[in-house]
């Protein structure tokens, strides 16, 4: 039997890592895919704030054009000075994964429907992704928008003189004055990410969060969510020892 020369084996180690590289490139860029889950389904939501009112669940009925969590001007003087709204969420419908392949990670992108002239000027978000929970100052937003103009939400921290959170405290939530005449119906789009389904959202603001007279009145919470499916890391081995399998079988029959 020849023995193959060094430079020889050298040729074929290299041909086999660079088909290597190539078929981990090549498998990630085509099976790295974004596959909707539709809507977020909505299965509750509560708020222990006074002066809030008692047609909270309108908030997630799909209609948004009827008041949900309307927080009055004043409410809980002398006793609370921060609201919040508690909703949960149902389990989003799981894709059909394919063997080798698995979800990386979950995108979602949430709506809260205000009426315009009763909209916040900020709020923090807090979720819960698999049981563990993501304070303001770790969900990592992807994008925050608006529906009545370009940069007029942002992420950052609080300002001085902030009479809930102390200057400084990352992860509010703030907005710019939506004018005299917004539109009907203001609507905040915050976008992240979770490794896991999002099970529970709190939205919290402070005392007199709207723009025109402190009201605050949120008609809807909405939103839809995907799933990014990737292969597992196997997949890239098993490919790797069909490309060096199919190098070696060509081989073989190229002396014979």
């Amino acid at each position: 039997m020849k023995i193959p020369t060094q430079k020889k084996m050298i040729q074929i180690l290299n041909f086999i890592f660079s088909s290597v590289l190539i078929g981990i490139c090549f498998t990630q860029t085509a099976q790295a895919v974004t596959m909707s889950l539709g809507q977020v389904d909505f299965t509750s939501a509560a708020s222990l704030a006074s002066g809030s009112n008692t047609d909270i669940g309108n908030t997630i009925d799909g209609n948004t054009s009827t008041a949900g969590w309307t927080l009055a001007k004043d409410a809980g003087v002398g006793s609370l000075i921060a609201h919040s709204i508690d909703v949960n969420l149902a389990q989003p419908t799981l894709p059909t994964l394919q063997p080798g392949e698995r979800v990386d990670h979950y995108t979602y992108s949430l709506s809260f429907h205000y009426e315009g002239i009763n909209s916040p000027k900020d709020y923090m978000l807090e979720t819960r992704f698999g049981g563990q929970f993501e304070s303001n100052t770790q969900v990592n937003f992807d994008s925050l928008s608006t529906n009545y103009g370009a940069n007029t939400i942002s992420v950052g921290p609080a300002p001085a003189g902030h009479p809930w959170a102390p200057q400084g405290t990352p992860g509010i939530i703030t907005t710019t004055d939506p004018g005299s005449t917004p539109p009907s119906i203001v609507i905040h789009t915050l976008v992240f990410k979770g490794n896991t389904p999002l099970e529970f959202l709190r939205l919290t603001t402070i005392l007199n969060p709207g723009w025109t007279d402190g009201s605050l009145v949120l008609n809807e919470v909405t939103g839809i969510v995907s799933a990014e499916i990737v292969p597992e890391p196997s997949t890239y081995a098993l490919l790797a020892g069909i490309i060096a399998f199919a190098f070696i079988a060509k081989r073989k029959r190229t002396k014979a």
